[in-house]
């Protein structure tokens, strides 16, 4: 992933480490794919680089996450 992500606001640089966190919880309030994703965090001002490929990484990696524990 990329080493930050610019708020528009603020223009304050979050790490990368962040940005899966930001990814990962919105995911987690309703299991959205990575569409719903990416326009709820660019409406809170969130952007990055490959932002949809990140959110798309996330969600596929926590669904098999979820498929293989539901196993």
């Amino acid at each position: 992933m990329d080493t930050h992500v610019l708020n528009n606001e603020q223009d304050n640089p979050v790490s990368a480490e962040e940005q899966i966190k930001l990814l990962k919880d919105q995911h987690l309030k309703g299991h959205f794919g990575a569409n719903s994703i990416v326009k709820a965090l660019k409406g809170q001002g969130y952007r990055w680089k490959n932002m949809y490929i990140d959110a798309l990484t996330i969600t596929q990696e926590l669904s098999l996450n979820h498929y293989l524990m539901s196993q």
